[in-house]
């Protein structure tokens, strides 16, 4: 914990006499230990901690450790780094596929009030039921367009939704 903090690389080549050890060296049950941080950007990452070596560590054991641990600590941040984009284009992919299910229940249940809508005005456009109101006549078929369009619209919707599902085959012609 001390070196993870500070940065700064800890031998201890005698823990049974050495009451400052670290609670990991004493778990490890080893005599001797060396602990460098592992270290990203001026970031510390983590720790390599090295235990019962033979003989004591030296400085140059603590420089080979502190060699090993640069590229060890690039591997671990690039391997955290992977995680954090795979996790984020899980959500991205499930938000993808919860945008095309909204789009796809929006239209179905925009389509059953919009049959409703022409199918009445269908029935006001019948020579009987007409107006004879040139106005209402010019408003009804207004109406009758612009259900149509939305009908259109809504019909886009439904199939780029469907294409976007790949439930629809897509066949590009020129």
């Amino acid at each position: 914990q001390r070196v993870f903090m500070s940065g700064d690389a800890t031998v201890v080549n005698d823990t049974e006499t050495n009451t400052s050890s670290d609670r990991l060296a004493s778990e490890l049950e080893a005599d001797r230990v060396a602990v460098v941080a592992m270290r990203v950007e001026n970031r510390t990452i983590g720790v390599l901690l090295v235990g019962d070596k033979p003989t004591d560590f030296t400085d140059e054991d603590i420089e080979t450790l502190e060699s090993v641990a640069a590229p060890a600590a690039l591997v671990l941040n690039q391997m955290a780094r992977f995680e954090e984009a795979r996790s984020t284009a899980e959500a991205m992919a499930e938000l993808a596929q919860l945008k095309t299910d909204f789009v796809s229940v929006v239209s179905h249940e925009l389509r059953t009030p919009l049959t409703s809508i022409i199918g009445a005005i269908g029935t006001l456009q019948r020579p009987e039921l007409l107006p004879e109101d040139p106005r209402a006549q010019q408003l009804i078929a207004m109406a009758a367009k612009q259900a149509n369009r939305l009908r259109t619209l809504i019909e886009d919707l439904l199939v780029m939704s469907r294409i976007e599902a790949a439930s629809l085959p897509v066949r590009p012609e020129q």
